[in-house]
């Protein structure tokens, strides 16, 4: 099926307060970035009360604002191919998947075929959908659970500026190394990479603010089950914080966990509630644990 090329469209309602110029309101109200407005006034259209509209045209209350950006295709290099997903929620602005361990998220320099991507552009196109892939929570390629994707540049802005204002959350569950004896708490310390390295990070006094809160669901004999919620999203956060607190994640080798009981690190992403930027209203979405965590969850 040959995708449906719509161009991506929103429509606003100017409320008390928001008077002003069209630029101003779009900016300051609703957070389009200089990036996105430049590309609105090159390719797309905006129309106020069905009329065409500029960037200084006066907004009132009650005026209906129309925002219509340009189609957006698929990167061409990107070979869609044949996958089975685990898909959680799709409408026409996000999808939802369950990610399994094991699998990439995007191509790399090293693996340019058989990542999540790839099966995603092959679902859209299937389903006769022109969208462009854009992951707007991102899981290493050994941790599963659920990531949220964009399928538009506006709506991944849009999405990264409400997290920056934290509406939205990752909650995820690890099983670590040790017995945690806090029941809660948090782990405050800045990452970067360490030195000689492009994969491997450390907690560094001049690397990036980072904060994890974690509580304990579980106490073993020599694991403990966490539940992980992240304020930043550093590459590695939590493996990182939980290696610093002296509970490296149970198969994490890179940060210093052993594969005795699991062959990748113990992570899962649970638990995703974003503010949807179309109509506003939280949602939220769980994933049930893989077998190997259920595994390690029974002790």
């Amino acid at each position: 099926m040959t995708p449906t090329e719509r161009a991506y469209t929103l429509t606003l309602t100017v409320q008390e307060g928001q008077e002003g110029r069209l630029a101003a309101f779009l900016r300051e109200q609703h957070h389009f970035s200089r990036r996105l407005l430049n590309k609105l006034k090159r390719e797309g259209t905006v129309q106020v009360n069905g009329q065409t509209a500029f960037f200084h045209t006066q907004l009132k209350t009650g005026d209906k604002v129309a925002v219509c950006f340009p189609v957006e295709k698929p990167n061409p290099e990107l070979k869609p191919q044949p996958m089975v997903l685990d898909i959680i929620h799709e409408d026409q602005d996000v999808l939802v998947v369950n990610k399994p361990a094991g699998l990439t998220v995007h191509p790399t320099m090293t693996e340019q075929e058989g990542t999540l991507a790839n099966g995603v552009i092959h679902h859209w196109q299937k389903r006769g959908t022109c969208a462009s892939f854009h992951p707007v929570s991102r899981l290493d390629k050994h941790t599963s659970g659920l990531i949220l994707i964009a399928k538009h540049s506006f709506v991944h802005q849009q999405l990264d500026v409400s997290r920056q204002h934290h509406g939205l959350t990752r909650r995820y569950y690890a099983w670590v190394h040790g017995v945690v004896e806090k029941d809660n708490g948090e782990i405050v310390a800045p990452i970067g990479l360490e030195e000689g390295s492009i994969i491997k990070r450390r907690v560094r006094a001049d690397g990036q603010p980072a904060r994890t809160r974690f509580r304990v669901i579980r106490r073993y004999a020599d694991y403990t089950w966490l539940e992980l919620t992240l304020d930043t999203g550093r590459t590695h956060q939590i493996r990182i914080h939980c290696q610093h607190m002296g509970h490296p994640l149970l198969g994490d080798d890179l940060y210093g966990g052993s594969r005795h009981l699991i062959q990748r690190q113990a992570l899962h992403a649970c638990a995703l509630a974003f503010v949807h930027p179309r109509h506003k209203k939280v949602c939220s979405f769980s994933a049930p644990l893989p077998e190997d965590l259920k595994r390690l969850a029974a002790g």
